[in-house]
Parts: C-alpha cells; sequence; structure tokens
C-alpha cells in the first residue's frame, strides 16, 4: 500500500520547482521558503533543470544538466531539512563536449504507477556525436534505463520544451513549452503531442518547470510566471486543463 502524499510535502515540492531557478528566497502565497540545500552536480555545466517527488520512498530528485547525474533528497520536518541521499547516473549520461554538448537534461518526472522515472533528454545517445533530438527515458532508482527511449518529432513549430510532469488521471505526461507559451500533454509511449493548452499570464523570462496537481479530480497544471524585467518567476500559476481558465 502505497503512502499518501504528505499536504506539506505537496507544498515543498511545488515552491521547489520554482526555486531550482532563481537564487534568493522564494515568496508564494502561503509564506517564503524555510529552507534550501546545494545541488550535487560535480560539472561545470551542473545546474539542476527540474525535480521529480517520489511517492513511494517521499523523496526529492533533481535532474542535473549537464553531469548525468540525478540527485536524490529526503524531506525532514523536524528540523524542516533537505538532506541528500545519493547521486545516480540517468541513462543518457553526461554531456559530451564539442561540436555541440550533448545529451543535456530538460525534465524528470515520477510515474507513480510503474514506480520508476521519466526523464526528458535533448541528444540520441544512439549515435556519435549524439544528435540533436528530444527524447523520452526511462530510469529506476539505481540509473538503469528501463525499456527504450522514445523520440519527440512532432513538437509545435519552434518549440523549446523543458520540465515533465505526470498525469496522475490520464497517465500521460505534460511539458512545457516556453517559446509558445503552452503547456503540451505527450504520450508516454509514442511520443506524440496529444494536447496543447495556452499558459496564461506575462511573457515569461525564467521558470520553465511544470507540475501537474489533481485537485479533487480536476486535471489542473501549476507553472511558475515572471515578467521579463523581473529577471525571476513572480508567482505560481493553476489552471484548469479541460478549459485552460486560470484557478488561483
Amino acid at each position: 500500500m502505497r503512502k499518501p502524499i504528505p499536504v506539506r510535502a505537496q507544498q515543498l515540492v511545488i515552491a521547489l520547482a520554482a526555486a531550482l531557478f532563481i537564487g534568493g528566497p522564494l515568496f508564494a502565497q502561503n509564506g517564503s521558503v524555510d529552507f534550501s540545500t546545494s545541488l550535487c552536480g560535480n560539472s561545470s555545466q551542473s545546474a539542476g533543470v527540474d525535480l521529480a517527488y517520489d511517492t513511494f520512498t517521499n523523496t526529492v530528485w533533481v535532474l542535473d544538466e549537464g553531469s548525468g547525474q540525478v540527485c536524490q533528497y529526503t524531506l525532514a520536518a523536524f528540523p524542516p531539512d533537505i538532506l541528500f541521499s545519493q547521486s545516480v547516473t540517468h541513462p543518457a549520461g553526461a554531456a559530451q563536449g564539442l561540436p555541440n554538448f550533448l545529451p543535456v537534461g530538460r525534465g524528470i518526472t515520477y510515474d507513480p504507477i510503474a514506480q520508476n522515472f521519466v526523464l526528458l533528454i535533448f541528444g540520441d545517445t544512439s549515435v556519435s556525436p549524439p544528435a540533436p533530438t528530444l527524447q523520452l527515458r526511462r530510469m529506476d532508482s539505481t540509473g538503469l534505463e528501463v525499456g527504450f527511449p522514445v523520440d519527440l518529432n512532432a513538437l509545435p513549430l519552434g518549440a523549446a520544451v523543458s520540465g515533465l510532469a505526470y498525469d496522475t488521471i490520464s497517465g500521460n505526461l505534460w511539458t512545457r513549452d516556453t517559446n509558445n507559451h503552452q503547456a503540451l500533454e505527450l504520450d508516454p509511449i509514442t511520443g506524440a503531442v496529444i494536447t496543447q493548452v495556452d499558459l496564461p499570464g506575462e511573457a515569461v523570462m525564467y521558470g520553465s518547470g511544470i507540475t501537474f496537481v489533481n485537485d479533487g479530480g480536476v486535471r489542473t497544471l501549476e507553472f511558475t510566471r515572471g515578467g521579463v524585467l523581473d529577471y525571476a518567476p513572480a508567482k505560481l500559476l493553476r489552471i484548469d486543463v479541460a478549459t485552460g481558465n486560470e484557478l488561483c
């Protein structure tokens, strides 16, 4: 029997997803972030690009952009803290040098049904040097690949996608197209785009993650927004997937 997701943990993970992209404190509707910790990436291109909340072990996994690492952290409530547990190398591995510095991580999410992780990777490592192709790849908690890579070949024109979220109602995936200001629903088996939802708010500057929230059976998405002069996310927005309407 799986443990329920604590409300406090849900709020923390949403806040952390935004905090990955800023250097200072993040203020939200219910206050500021209580605590933070360093990332575990160890290369000159290391940067936290997305995180996943493992509902089975109550841990947070942060995808590093260029080192090929995924860092696991445990959440402690008393006293509040984020504790580093381990680092695993994901199936795509670290970015290679010239000519194109690929592959790089773009998103990660936890699949509670399969109890493994789905990664959004830019760079097909089946060829050398890696080709500039977006793929979905799965791994277990040790970094071992599960199944085969799935190419994303039919994205909207000019799309620049990042962030990944698992839809606990449909079983599909969501990513964020920051160029076209949309959320894209993806078929995890074929990589096809199922739905395109316009994201409201100011033109984005920072904040490239996206989170799925089952709000009493209503499919909703949460994401950060910030004006181009803010140089940081200014707020978290929630929309109804079915209507595209802003909820809060």
